[in-house]
């Protein structure tokens, strides 16, 4: 029985991204653990309107706002899977990101998995990721998964085809569930 929930945050809208091949690797990778519980939240399907004023309890734009937000404030930990678009992260991972309540991340390990087409595998978006997670609270754990040439690295059902990209997906999980479990056991001490 799970004891431990971990979502993974799939932060693009785009129709048809490449992103979310990781999404489902990281997935599959992740239930191997038994006590581990592992959801998918993908802003492709959420629809979130562009933040023109800061949400209150009184003015929360949707269901599915306080759904994701219940859910994050009681995750154990939070992989971000993020493609790199012209150097950076995409828009509507940041107005996401703005709609979320202060402190939501605080004490909360955050695994950050970034995918390009390119062979530089998504650095820039990674480290402007790191900068915003870290100002919003949250424990960014210090491995990475970034996946460059993700259009031949990944297949569409999720499958890593080379050795070492596989190698650095299965320590990425290791840690971030590492860091969760600890993490986890600090906050009930």
């Amino acid at each position: 029985m799970p004891k431990y929930t971990i979502p993974i945050l799939l932060g693009t809208t785009r129709d048809n991204n490449q992103s979310q091949k990781v999404v489902i690797h990281l997935q599959q990778k992740i239930s191997e653990y038994q006590e581990i519980n592992c959801l998918i939240l993908d802003l492709g399907k959420a629809n979130f309107p562009m933040l023109t004023e800061r949400v209150t309890p009184e003015n929360s734009i949707s269901e599915i706002l306080s759904d994701w937000t219940d859910i994050l404030t009681k995750a154990h930990g939070l992989i971000i899977v993020s493609p790199e678009y012209k150097s950076g992260y995409p828009g509507s991972l940041k107005n996401f990101l703005d709609y979320l309540p202060p402190g939501v991340f605080r004490y909360k390990p955050i695994g950050i998995s970034t995918v390009s087409a390119g062979i530089y595998a998504g650095t820039s978006c990674l480290q402007q990721l790191r900068q915003v997670i870290i100002s919003m609270a949250g424990l960014v754990i210090p491995d990475r998964f970034q996946v460059g040439d993700v259009v031949n690295e990944v297949s569409v059902d999720g499958k890593i085809r080379s050795p070492q990209l596989q190698k650095t997906s299965d320590k990425f999980v290791s840690e971030m569930i590492k860091y969760t479990v600890h993490m986890s056991k600090m906050q009930h001490k």
